[in-house]
């Protein structure tokens, strides 16, 4: 459901990221418990994540936008720099692919790119070109549109 981050290099995203969502618990008048419930998470998650000793994956992110009532893409518009909407973005690709069950090597091959650009794409470590996307939308089946959609989807 989550995962581990031992990365230095992103220490400051996952506190400034936890920090966020704290700031959006409280303005809602919700305590960590609250949330949970309201989550379906447990409360070692969300402390852990509001303390930045996470980094979460993209169900644990719907389900936070679930509790907290907010959108997916409002969430990374308002929590996350420029270059960490491409992890973000990359979470969902993973989530897409995984749903219809194939392999990165799989889907390297629909979309006519390598099985290190699926890896890179899906751990958020590149930007794409509108080409890029329009191909993972021809290997993943799916309108260009629902990769933006996704982002407002909740469980």
């Amino acid at each position: 459901m989550w995962e581990f981050v031992y990365d230095d290099e992103e220490e400051p995203l996952r506190g400034h990221f936890g920090r966020y969502v704290q700031a959006c618990r409280e303005a809602r008048g919700l305590t960590r418990e609250q949330l949970a419930d309201r989550c379906e998470l447990v409360l070692d998650m969300i402390v852990r994540l509001e303390e930045g000793y996470l980094s979460p994956e993209f169900d644990t992110l719907r389900k936070l936008c679930a509790g907290l009532g907010m959108s997916m893409s409002a969430l990374a518009q308002s929590s996350l720099g420029r270059g960490q909407s491409a992890r973000f973005f990359g979470l969902y690709i993973r989530s897409c692919r995984d749903e219809r069950d194939l392999s990165v090597a799989d889907l390297a091959r629909r979309c006519n790119l390598s099985v290190e650009s699926i890896e890179e794409i899906e751990n958020g470590r590149v930007s794409m070109a509108l080409d890029t996307l329009r191909k993972l939308c021809l290997g993943l089946d799916i309108p260009l549109s629902e990769l933006f959609d996704g982002f407002e989807r909740v469980p």
